[in-house]
């Protein structure tokens, strides 16, 4: 369900529960796109001023096979199990809620660990849309900024380490490098120019598990091994780095592209354009005939599906689960490719069953275990014949940390599952039911089970039910209470009255950041050229999605606009529903807000047509009839002229028919290609530099307009470095944490009257 008013970034705390002993138990609780809202327990010793997280959310969960720990993330830190796989703790000096640091608001920016557990690598914001690339060393609790400058991103991960952790290939202006972590340590690092790869997306590398990387750059795969980056490093303006092991019939983009290799590096997985999938043997030999004629598989998905996971075990069987949109829910499926001798093979869709969640391939590549919605099976991966089914309500992940053992994280527990015996057991609560003191001690109630907390130990072990005493807000010598926060991104914060001390302050120190003060004055409102609402009555503004020709990109915006649960307004064309008749019934179903982009998308200022009152009203008439054939709905009664241009015979002609013309007041530019007809566009922005300029001309009431597609596709000279709808994620983090709440443009309209 979409809401049209969301306010993501407000961390709410409750439940306040004060001991004899001054020990407060209370809840915060935090929306977290795309699981929705959760709570997390936590422990305050007022009398210590210390603080303990009790519960931990497995927004992430990764096991480190080296150290032997499983790793969670979540907006209130990092945090690291014991070897038991219990007891998980915030990373010793790494930043953590408990330690004074804010909250993230919306997704929060993916940390990578090395392999061998010992470095984070995480982004730490400068700006609105760049950042400080930061390395952090978990065995001397310090930190160091190892490339300055980067462009955020939540939805790629920072880096790609090595699997032996001694390398890692970061992205910085469109171009990939190489960093060695142990050159670091010496002081032997090269410049970052001599450490430059070729340019490229995160998406343009692989490591192998042999440990070299593959990179794909234009048509060619290249293999490099980790000596030749330093090596060849002075040779680079006259010989590339690596060795070219393969080549593909396309240019590879890394904005829409991806690729996999094979776990004995012969053979590529290409994902071309995100829902065409090629499957290529490797060799650098393709003018002969030694190879013969090959015949693999080839797989086109429709145009709303994406690669969420790709299964490949050493018997060269591959799985790939695929996400798609559906009557505007999201669905999954699941389709393997078999081999049936060593240059065929075959191509199969599993059962639908019961929907598919995740799938998670074993260490040994004999089993997978499959999310469903009610738990985990696991299956055998040659015949995907069930094995065991794992009863787990609502589980978000699953992680092998062997290969007879399955730890599933879920949204109230996460527990460790021994196959051998099918023994589980709870290692961690994600969320708690009820909770409380009891004779001193810190009981919950989860899963329907009940738990006491192990302080030493630190962590919940399961036992009877017991008793609570009932909640108390004061003891001896403190007093707790809520105290309603009036701007900033927490609805409140936690007094402590010291009786004894005659004082009163926050439990922890809110947020730093406060929003903009409204003005004074409201500027008038149009509603003959509907630019912007109030600007005093509330913190919101709408996002114009323009569908005009072009339908890339649409899925990623469709699916971050439902992570964070954001109704808001389309406007689509007749040309674009002639072209694309399901994108836009995904559109509807959806649940969005769609204005008309007129009949057909031209340039109304052109002398060859007579745009004339009875020329606006047929194509408005079409474009509804053509709506309401293809989705069954009726188009709202909002709209614009293709380029926005008017005229006051456009505007009267459309007012006749009841429509409001929508302008906008910040314009992001996402239309501009990097080149023209000319040369390079003089308006080109990166994408990075695009969010900055939409955050800082935003205000109470804006109309933000944005471009579904690629502009100018299929021309030579179309076409960007990078989309802004690949990064609306960070453009609506960046606006929650200044307040702002994402409506469609009638709700501006009503509330600006």
């Amino acid at each position: 369900m979409l809401c049209s008013c969301v306010l993501w970034a407000d961390l709410q705390f409750a439940g306040l529960d004060l001991s004899p002993a001054d020990e407060l138990l209370f809840t915060a609780s935090a929306a977290a796109p795309p699981f929705g809202r959760y709570e997390t327990l936590f422990l305050a010793d007022l009398s210590s001023q210390t603080m303990r997280q009790l519960t931990v959310f497995p927004e992430r969960i990764t096991f480190l096979p080296h150290s032997g720990q499983l790793q969670y993330q979540n907006r209130f830190g990092v945090f690291r199990t014991n070897t038991a796989l219990e007891a998980p703790q915030p990373v010793d000096g790494f930043p953590a809620f408990i330690h004074g640091r804010t909250s993230d608001s919306g997704k929060t920016m993916p940390i990578e660990a090395s392999p061998d557990g010992r470095y984070l690598v995480y982004t730490d914001a400068t700006g609105i849309a760049h950042g400080d690339l930061i390395l952090y060393d978990t065995q001397n609790n310090s930190s160091r900024v190892i490339v300055e400058q980067i462009e955020l991103s939540l939805s790629a991960p920072p880096v790609v380490w090595s699997p032996d952790s001694s390398l890692f290939v970061y992205r910085k202006a469109g171009g990939l490098y190489i960093f060695s972590v142990t050159r670091e340590a010496e002081g032997r690092q090269l410049g970052e120019e001599l450490r430059r790869i070729g340019p490229g997306g995160i998406a343009s590398v692989r490591w192998s598990e042999t440990g070299d990387l593959f990179y794909v750059r234009g048509s060619m795969v290249y293999r490099i091994a980790p000596p030749e980056f330093f090596v060849r490093a002075f040779y680079q303006d006259l010989a590339r780095t690596g060795t070219i092991v393969g080549k593909i019939p396309f240019a590879f983009d890394p904005n829409f592209d991806s690729f996999w290799i094979s776990p004995d590096s012969r053979s590529l997985l290409l994902n071309k354009g995100g829902n065409n999938l090629f499957l290529y043997l490797l060799s650098a030999e393709d003018f002969g005939t030694d190879l013969g004629v090959l015949q693999l598989p080839y797989v086109r998905l429709p145009r709303s599906s994406r690669v969420q996971r790709v299964l490949w075990s050493r018997a060269n069987i591959i799985t790939l689960l695929i996400s798609s949109i559906e009557s505007g829910r999201p669905t999954r499926s699941v389709f393997r490719m078999v081999p049936e001798g060593r240059l065929e093979f075959r191509l199969e869709r599993l059962s639908a069953g019961e929907a598919v969640r995740d799938a998670v391939l074993a260490p040994d590549g004999s089993r997978a275990a499959v999310l469903l919605d009610r738990g985990v099976s696991i299956v055998d991966y040659r015949s995907w014949q069930p094995q065991r089914f794992i009863a787990h309500v609502d589980p978000l992940h699953a992680v092998w940390t062997g290969d007879e053992t399955v730890v599933v994280a879920g949204r109230t527990i996460t527990e460790r599952i021994a196959l051998r015996t099918g023994s589980a057991r709870v290692i961690a609560l994600s969320q708690v039911e009820r909770y409380g003191f009891s004779d001193g001690e810190i009981v919950a109630d989860a899963h329907q089970m009940s738990f006491r907390f192990d302080r030493d130990e630190h962590r919940f072990v399961a036992t009877t039910p017991v008793t609570r005493r009932a909640a108390s807000t004061a003891s001896r010598r403190f007093r707790v209470f809520l105290e309603t926060l009036r701007s900033g991104s927490y609805q409140n914060i936690i007094m402590v009255r010291d009786i004894v001390g005659v004082r009163t302050a926050s439990l922890f120190l809110p947020p730093q950041r406060t929003y903009e003060p409204f003005p004074a004055e409201d500027e008038p409102v149009s509603f003959t050229v509907f630019n912007h609402g109030s600007r005093i009555r509330r913190r919101e503004l709408a996002f114009a999605i323009n569908a005009i020709d072009s339908v890339e990109g649409l899925s990623d915006i469709l699916k971050t606009l439902a992570d964070y649960s954001i109704r808001t307004t389309f406007f689509v064309n007749g040309d674009f529903m002639r072209r694309h008749p399901d994108a836009v019934r995904e559109i509807s179903l959806a649940g969005h807000e769609v204005g008309s982009l007129f009949f057909t998308y031209f340039d109304m200022t052109d002398a060859r047509f007579d745009v004339n009152a009875e020329f606006i009203k047929r194509g408005l008439a079409q474009t509804e009839d053509q709506f309401f054939e293809t989705t069954g709905s009726e188009l709202s009664l909002i709209w614009h002229t293709p380029f926005y241009f008017v005229s006051p015979p456009i505007l009267q002609a459309s007012r006749e028919l009841g429509y409001t013309f929508v302008g906008r007041d910040v314009d992001s530019l996402d239309w501009v290609p990097r080149r023209d007809d000319s040369g390079l566009s003089r308006l080109y922005l990166p994408t990075a530099q695009i969010i900055e300029r939409v955050v800082g001309e935003s205000r109470p009431g804006s109309i933000i307009s944005m471009t579904v597609g690629v502009p100018l596709e299929g021309e030579s000279f179309g076409g960007r470095d990078d989309y802004l709808f690949q990064h609306l994620d960070l453009l609506i983090n960046r606006l929650m944490e200044r307040g702002y709440s994402v409506v469609p443009v009638s709700e501006l309209m009503d509330r600006a009257r």
